[in-house]
């Protein structure tokens, strides 16, 4: 099933959650968000939906970690993130979720199954609205923009088990509001 969770419709920001059933090729209207957010993180980890930060306003940020459980449609306020932001990534990896971005320098990790943040590692300067993505492990920090409001074409992998990160060779061109997404090919000989 595919979720859309909040965001801005031009006048305010939205507390509606829809869900897509690729079987039956129809949209449902689930629980809304208990705070209204946009450019708010969303990721699916051990079973649930997580939306972290986000714009509340167009002047006030978040720190809210609402959690949606599809079993009971019931969301929960979790421990909130150490910042208050908007324009922020996440991914779930080995289930930790990994949250960059929100113009900030630090990445930070969420334990669902404790409830608790850690500072995971620290980028060379401020991102925010990069692209995120896992592949073999690691962390792909692609793009963003920086602290002037700047493009970027930096990429960069963190490494979770090692705590390494690692710059990489950078993008073909600055981008920023962009998607990023694996996909595993199968190799067949």
């Amino acid at each position: 099933q595919l979720y859309a969770v909040g965001g801005f419709d031009g006048f305010c920001r939205l507390s509606s959650v829809e869900c897509y059933d690729t079987f039956s090729n129809s949209w449902a209207t689930l629980a809304p968000l208990p705070q209204a957010v946009s450019s708010a993180a969303v990721v699916s980890c051990l079973n649930k939906l997580y939306v972290l930060g986000g714009a509340v306003d167009d002047t006030t940020n978040t720190d809210k970690v609402q959690c949606y459980d599809p079993e009971d449609d019931k969301w929960t306020l979790l421990s909130p993130t150490p910042f208050y932001q908007r324009c922020i990534n996440a991914v779930c990896l080995e289930d930790i979720i990994y949250v960059v971005g929100g113009l900030l320098s630090k990445i930070f990790s969420y334990d669902p199954r404790n409830d608790s943040w850690q500072e995971a590692a620290t980028l060379p300067g401020p991102l925010e609205s990069c692209g995120l993505t896992v592949c073999g492990g690691k962390i792909y920090i692609l793009g963003g923009r920086d602290e002037n409001g700047e493009g970027t074409d930096k990429a960069f992998t963190f490494d979770p088990a090692s705590g390494s990160l690692e710059q990489q060779p950078p993008l073909q061109r600055c981008t920023s509001y962009h998607g990023c997404v694996t996909i595993l090919q199968r190799i067949s000989r």
